[in-house]
């Protein structure tokens, strides 16, 4: 008859070659100490699986945790996203419009030199005697006013409108809006 460490071994041996499992045979031939053995190595080995299932439980709630976070903080960053791209839409569309107005003071600077570039010349031909008659003088400079104050007046006109229709400034910028007199 075999020994009771034999005994173990035996059964142990038969479960590796059985991949775990014990044979009804083989568990009557233990006796009631080495079965104890087994249900408290198995017990054992129960808590131990039971303990790391609940730290990986732990774990998978802890990171499906930081993935929601993570996950709301992107999406309010999108939000930002989104809102800086209103607010560059917008920029981009008064760098436009104060382009145009620059490109109409051009054009009002250019007139305006084509004007004193042809009073210099009345002035020269005045100077050098080309220019007698007081009466051509009149008509000359009266035309002169009228013109300057045509493009100064249509100008102003221009400039005044295209203010008007500029939309209110963002209050984000630190300016506000005008307030109305009481």
């Amino acid at each position: 008859m075999l020994g009771i460490g034999d005994k173990r071994n035996a059964v142990g041996a038969k479960k590796d070659k059985g991949k775990g499992k014990s044979s009804a045979k083989d568990l009557q031939r233990l006796n009631r100490y080495d079965l104890l053995e087994l249900l408290v190595g198995q017990m054992r080995e129960g808590d131990e699986l039971r303990l790391t299932i609940a730290n990986a439980e732990a774990e998978i709630a802890e990171l499906t945790s930081l993935g929601d976070r993570l996950k709301d903080k992107l999406d309010l960053k999108d939000e930002q996203i989104e809102h800086l791209k209103e607010k560059l839409n917008l920029k981009d569309d008064q760098i436009g419009n104060l382009k145009g107005k620059l490109d109409d003071k051009d054009e009002l600077i250019e007139k305006l030199k084509r004007r004193l570039d042809a009073k210099d010349v009345l002035i020269a031909r005045l100077s050098s005697g080309e220019i007698i008659d007081p009466e051509v003088l009149e008509v000359l400079e009266a035309r002169s006013r009228a013109a300057e104050l045509t493009e100064v007046t249509s100008a102003e006109t221009e400039a005044a409108v295209s203010d008007s229709a500029e939309p209110g400034s963002d209050p984000e910028d630190g300016a506000s809006e005008p307030e109305a007199e009481l």
